[in-house]
């Protein structure tokens, strides 16, 4: 999602998958995107920064982004199914183990390929499963967690606020 009207406030919902928050530098336009396995493979959060770049006129070298807490390379396994899609589509995405995912990593090395500079991506690099006094787990809570998760949002800011 992504809005430049400063009255909507956007966010998205997640319990390990991870949150992605943009913004124009003047802080006028901003994207929320959730970024999972699926979402993050299919390069959801480099075509969200190209809509938000787009519709606010702002190249993608001037956009800031915040990848939020999210499952850790620590505790996220995944299969060979989720491995495929990140080589079909993010092509010379490479760690140091196929049998975990650093959502982290991955989205990283997608948003310097798409031109945002190291110096605009900020991280809360904090494993939801590890930190359950912080965070609901999907994985980590199990039956447990019931219909818990996290909301991270963002909002335009107002001219008179800069």
């Amino acid at each position: 999602m992504v809005t430049g009207d400063k009255e909507v406030e956007i966010g998205v919902w997640t319990a390990d998958c991870l949150p992605v928050l943009s913004s124009t530098k003047s802080g006028t336009f901003v994207g929320a995107f959730h970024a999972g396995w699926r979402g993050a493979s299919a390069g959801i959060v480099p075509s969200g920064l190209k809509k938000i770049s787009g519709e606010s006129r702002t190249p993608v070298s001037e956009l800031v982004v915040v990848l939020g807490p999210a499952i850790g390379p620590c505790c996220y396994e995944v299969g060979p199914e989720v491995w495929e899609a990140v080589r079909v589509n993010t092509p010379g995405y490479t760690q140091l183990t196929e049998r975990t995912l650093d959502l982290w990593g991955l989205v990283t090395h997608q948003l310097l390929l798409a031109g945002v500079p190291n110096e605009n991506i900020g991280r809360i690099s904090l494993c939801t499963r590890c930190h359950p006094d912080l965070f609901y787990s999907h994985r980590g809570w199990g039956k447990q967690r019931g219909k818990r998760s996290m909301l991270n949002y963002i909002r335009p800011a107002n001219d008179d606020r800069h």
